[in-house]
């Protein structure tokens, strides 16, 4: 029979003798120790980036709540075909406004996507 420390010494050893040598940076995860550090350096990352999240929050707080009520205006004006005229005249040059400073941001995303795609698709095949 096999004791427990002999159970845990063999899926260890099974474990790194499974991981390619192509990818050594594997090996130091597969401890014990590392999972602990990289939990501990989760938590220290969390706790420094709380802050910001904090104030991203209070800053972008009153723009949700303006478009909350922009939306229930919308909605309620929908109902009269003049108003949606009215309402289509103002709203297009905000609308036209938000595509010219969001789509270079889309477009980076976009291109950065595919970059990845297109990277993981070729060490796959190597």
């Amino acid at each position: 029979p096999l004791s427990p420390e002999m159970i845990e010494g063999s899926l260890t050893k099974a474990l790194l003798d499974a991981v390619p040598a192509v990818l050594p940076g594997l090996v130091e995860a597969a401890s014990p120790q590392a999972a602990a550090t990289e939990s501990q350096l989760k938590k220290v990352g969390l706790f420094l980036v709380a802050p910001f999240i904090g104030l991203l929050y209070a800053v972008l707080l009153p723009f949700v709540g303006l478009g909350a009520l922009a939306y229930m205006a919308f909605k309620a004006l929908s109902r009269n075909a003049k108003a949606m005229k009215v309402i289509s005249l103002i709203a297009s040059p905000f609308i036209g406004l938000a595509f010219i400073v969001t789509l270079p941001f889309v477009g980076t995303a976009m291109l950065a996507w595919f970059g990845v795609r297109a990277l993981i698709a070729k060490t796959q095949t190597e």
